[in-house]
């Protein structure tokens, strides 16, 4: 994933503040530039709350562990046009848990 990321790291819109834009119209133009064919459309990056986990140590007991809070962290959205099922995008966190998510509407694959 790191190599794909550097390859198209000139290729990466960073968002500052995310609620004040929308990511969809954002992609929505770069579609009418490019076209809508299969393959890579655009890759963003935004700064978006996420949980994660926090070493601890418990005085009392002596034992380490890792606790759950919430911060904020770095976000790639890597949006890409798919054969069958039309736009999708990975969101990809870069702090542990490292919770991908996969989101599709597959509209182009229902018109089908």
């Amino acid at each position: 994933m790191l190599k794909f990321l550097e390859r198209h790291a000139g290729s990466i819109q960073v968002i500052r503040k995310s609620r004040s834009v929308r990511k969809e119209d954002l992609i929505e133009g770069v579609l009418k530039k490019r076209g809508r064919h299969p393959g890579v459309v655009h890759i963003l990056s935004t700064m978006e709350a996420c949980t994660t986990y926090q070493p601890w140590h418990d005085k009392k007991t002596h034992e380490n562990y890792l606790r759950p809070r919430s911060g904020k962290c770095t976000h790639f959205y890597i949006y890409f046009i798919d054969e069958e099922l039309g736009l999708c995008h990975l969101r990809i966190p870069t702090w542990a848990p490292f919770k991908l998510q996969v989101c599709m509407n597959g509209h182009n694959w229902l018109a089908k």
